[in-house]
């Protein structure tokens, strides 16, 4: 209580009128719950000239051939027919794609979420044990999205059949305001990108005028809801962007709507009024979770490119911001391809085109290629990807081809973020390390003040690639909801490749996903000249306990970490942890601690002085 009070009087007074606000409309809300009344979907007069969406941007004939030249269409095909037949693999299970009531049933606990009142359902007795994350991604419905690729590509009409099944289904067990479905707006906004990217792509289906009217209303209704409820406080980061991505997106595209001209323009405001607030100057996440980044950028992504086909502007100081961000997730990207798996991940995309979870991410590049005329962003592409294929209209998707790629330094400095990234070059096969001296989280309290973040305590950790293969790596995450020991297990320092001191932690674990008392790690310095790497970074825990690490890397011959703990304090133990990739063979010498390490003929030995 003591610590909800201080949290309570750390909030500004604007915060705290909007929240009074929204307690208030919960309430009429609740209200119009028993009168069983819900918002109609109202038309203004016929427009003339309909929106572009992103696949009315090509030439059907000359885009299918380049995606058959591309992409794996049996995969494809494959893919859509595993939905078809009513299982789909999410979170790393396979599960039943529901019906009728089903959808209101956990798919791993098999318990039915209680079908109240929205607010009244996440905390109800009955499904207290369940992680609703597992049912959020049941309904999200990007699984739609590979059924609707299979039918553009097939013109297989069983794949649009199961489609509009599957939303028309879930329109119809759904009610406004009630349930699971209806606790969170960002639930709304995956779900639409997922129906309108569905829809579109099967505009010419038998079964397409068969439902959409009916698919028109729910969005109208979803949308409705996401306006009264937008994250600005709750969750002000990758939420609230999507929340307003979504927005703008029904807002654009659906001009018929009574309320879209104010849903574009809420959802376009928002995204640039806030666009400072996700990004670093640096271009790095203030999430300090790699895939929340990219999630985010999505979103951001998305929007741009639909307007500029549209021929409407976007503020520059927003373009800006966005470049930064791709040039963070360029020069973050390690020479295997592959993201660091740094901070919390649910498996959320906002750019999603199979169930197939990948931590790579070139997609978003070639797409900033395009943007911003970049060069270097077409570097890490081997192939040209789904992204673009399905994105880019004609003359884009020209242009990018055309694209000469250059080559971009080797080291990146993300100062305010708090990473350090440091390769040989640009190749498959280069040496690669990257550094975290970042904070936990933006917004995170040095005091007794809880607080929620996706930021895990990696603080002075390392992330190592030899020769192109993963060696040294981060834990990532396991749950969110599930098991109490393994979530905080993979949020701590021991899954991080970082050291703990007896008695000292780099924040303090409050609850689910919060940390309070946050002590935030600094760089040192930094050098790279002649051939060599060095740099240093330090966390003060208290004025006799601290940790300073140093890193030098001699180009293509060795790496040497030196730890320095301060301990002016008795009896205290000293922890250091490494994490090793899944497919690195590991011995230790007990005589003297040494650590033997190996992928392939790829050999690193860790050496304790």
């Amino acid at each position: 209580m003591k610590n909800k009070i201080k949290k309570l009087f750390s909030l500004p007074l604007r915060e705290i009128v909007y929240r009074l606000k929204e307690k208030g409309f919960i309430k009429k809300e609740h209200l119009f719950f028993k009168l069983k009344i819900q918002p109609v979907c109202r038309q203004v007069n016929k427009i003339g000239t309909r929106p572009l969406f992103f696949t009315e941007g090509y030439d059907v004939t000359q885009r299918k051939r380049l995606i058959m030249e591309h992409l794996d269409e049996k995969a494809i095909i494959q893919e859509a027919d595993y939905i078809v037949g009513g299982n789909v693999l999410l979170l790393g299970r396979e599960m039943v794609i529901p019906s009728g009531p089903g959808w209101h049933k956990d798919p791993v606990d098999g318990v039915n979420w209680p079908n109240l009142f929205y607010p009244h359902v996440r905390h109800h007795q009955s499904v207290r044990d369940c992680d609703i994350k597992f049912i959020w991604e049941l309904n999200r419905h990007q699984y739609l999205i590979p059924l609707a690729k299979a039918y553009w590509i097939s013109k297989n009409e069983k794949y649009a059949k199961k489609l509009f099944e599957i939303i028309t289904d879930w329109i119809d067990f759904t009610t406004y305001n009630r349930g699971v479905n209806w606790t969170s707006s960002l639930e709304h906004a995956v779900r639409l990108f997922s129906w309108i990217w569905g829809i579109q792509l099967c505009r010419d289906s038998l079964y397409y005028s068969q439902s959409i009217r009916k698919i028109e209303n729910s969005i109208y209704e979803q949308a409705y809801y996401i306006s009264r409820h937008l994250s600005y406080y709750s969750s002000p980061y990758n939420h609230l962007v999507g929340e307003a991505a979504a927005l703008h997106l029904i807002g654009l595209l659906f001009p018929e709507f009574d309320k879209s001209a104010e849903w574009e323009k809420t959802g376009l405001q928002i995204l640039e009024d806030t666009v400072e607030n996700q990004f670093y100057s640096d271009g790095t996440t203030v999430e300090q979770a790699f895939f929340y980044h990219h999630f985010t950028l999505g979103f951001y992504l998305q929007t741009i490119y639909l307007r500029n086909i549209n021929h409407k502007s976007v503020s520059n100081r927003m373009l800006k911001r966005v470049e930064k961000a791709l040039e963070a997730s360029f020069h973050l990207h390690m020479p295997d391809g592959n993201l660091p798996m740094v901070g919390d991940i649910d498996s959320a995309r906002s750019i999603c085109f199979s169930t197939t979870l990948s931590w790579n991410f070139s997609g978003f590049h070639q797409l900033g290629a395009v943007l911003f005329d970049r060069n270097d962003f077409k570097l890490n592409s081997k192939r040209v990807s789904e992204e673009i294929l399905w994105i880019l209209n004609d003359p884009d998707l020209v242009k990018y081809r055309a694209i000469q790629t250059q080559l971009p330094q080797t080291s990146f400095l993300a100062e305010t973020g708090g990473y350090l990234i440091n390769r040989d070059d640009w190749t498959p096969t280069s040496n690669y390390i990257c550094f975290d001296f970042g904070k936990l989280a933006e917004g995170l309290s040095t005091e007794s003040i809880p607080s929620a973040a996706h930021g895990h305590l990696d603080g002075l950790s390392i992330i190592l690639e030899a020769y192109g293969k993963p060696f040294l790596v981060d834990g990532g995450f396991y749950t969110y909801f599930g098991d109490l020991d393994w979530h905080k297990a993979f949020r701590h320092e021991e899954t991080h490749n970082t050291l703990t001191i007896e008695g000292y932690r780099q924040a303090e674990y409050c609850g689910r996903l919060k940390w309070q008392n946050a002590v935030w790690p600094a760089l040192l310095n930094y050098d790279e000249s002649n051939g060599h790497f060095v740099c240093s970074g330090k966390i003060d825990f208290s004025d006799k306990v601290s940790h300073k690490r140093t890193i030098y890397y001699q180009k293509k011959r060795f790496w040497m970490l030196q730890d320095r703990v301060r301990l002016d304090i008795e009896n205290r133990t000293v922890k250091n942890y490494f994490n090793f990739g899944p497919d690195v063979k590991v011995a230790v010498r007990k005589k003297d601690n040494s650590i033997f390490a190996s992928q392939g003929d790829i050999r690193l030995i860790i050496l304790p002085l």
